[in-house]
Parts: structure tokens; sequence; C-alpha cells
């Protein structure tokens, strides 16, 4: 049997562009640094019998869940309303160069009704966003999870660590999201 090397063509560098928002009209988030992490897990229940003990004979998928960590480059206040649920971002009215986002505790906030929306992963090397519907990632309802992390730090850039938490979709077949060509049938 032959050795096969396999496609060099499916090798890629890994950047993305980041938007979020309501479908269709998502805004772009800024840069990223140190690459988007996209975890999906599926939890499962391993079936067993008496005759076998603690063999598995068979695993049944019980549920899936999605996780996107975005570590942020960029340190815009605006930035902040939208990466921390709850956050309420206020401009100044004389200056509209003066702003805050004051971080509340929002009890009870339900993220999926209130603050989940479209997260588009985009393929994106330098300034060149890749036009392949192929190289998109779409979560159909995502919400970041308000923890967030970064130090301030004289011999590193400050870097803004997020989650967004990815949710079934009533509309589409809850299904959590789609890789690729959402038109592809």
């Amino acid at each position: 049997m032959a050795f096969s090397a396999g496609n060099i063509s499916g090798l890629e560098l890994g950047p993305c562009n980041i938007e979020f928002g309501v479908s269709g009209s998502e805004l772009d988030l800024g840069f990223s640094k140190g690459g988007v992490k996209v975890a999906v897990e599926s939890q499962r229940i391993d079936l067993t019998t008496d005759q076998f003990g603690q063999v598995v004979m068979k695993q049944i998928l019980v549920g899936r869940t999605c996780m996107v960590t975005i570590p942020f480059a960029e340190s815009k206040v605006s930035l902040f309303a939208t990466i921390i649920p709850g956050a309420s971002a206020v401009t100044d009215s004389v200056s509209s160069d003066s702003q805050k986002v004051i971080i509340n505790t929002p009890i009870g906030l339900d993220l999926l009704a209130s603050v989940a929306q479209s997260l588009v992963l985009t393929k994106s090397v330098g300034n060149t966003k890749s036009s392949d519907p192929n190289n998109v990632f779409r979560f159909f309802k995502a919400a970041p999870t308000g923890r967030i992390e970064f130090s301030f730090d004289l011999e590193n850039q400050r870097v803004y660590e997020v989650e967004f938490s990815c949710f079934p979709d009533s509309t589409q077949d809850f299904a959590l999201g789609v890789w690729g060509d959402t038109l592809a049938n």
C-alpha cells in the first residue's frame, strides 16, 4: 500500500475577523492577538452491561456545547459595552471622545433573550477578509459570558480575553452554528 502525503491546499493560516450583532448586519469587533479558540464539546453517557462490568459497550450523545474564546487586542471603551453583558455605555453629551462603561450587576439577566446575537468568524490574513463562503464559521446565537481577563503589564501588550457561549437556535433546527457556505444544500 502506497503512502499518501495529503493535500497541501488544505493547509492555512489561522487568523480571523470577528463580527458580532444582529444577523446580517454584524459589527466588526476589531483585532485579536493570540488566536481565537473554538471549543465544541459533546456530552455523552456510557452504556455498560452487568455481563461485561465497566466495559463501555456503547455511547449516547446527550448534549453539545460550544465556547469561543477571543483575545481582543484593541483597547476601546466601546468594546467593553459589547463584551460585558448588562454593561452600560455612556458618551459625554459635550465631547463624544469622552466615554465610559458602567459594569453593572444585572442579576437575573437572561443572556439568551437579551444578549445573544450572531457571532461570525471569517478567515482574515492581514487586511484581507476571505470572500470564500467556506471560510466562515457562524454561530447563530452567542453571548459573551461576562468573564474577561487581562493584565496591566509593562512588558506585554494588553489583551482582553473574552469567552462567548453559543446557544441552539430554534429557527435553525436547534443548531449551534454552521461552518462553511450557509447556502450549500
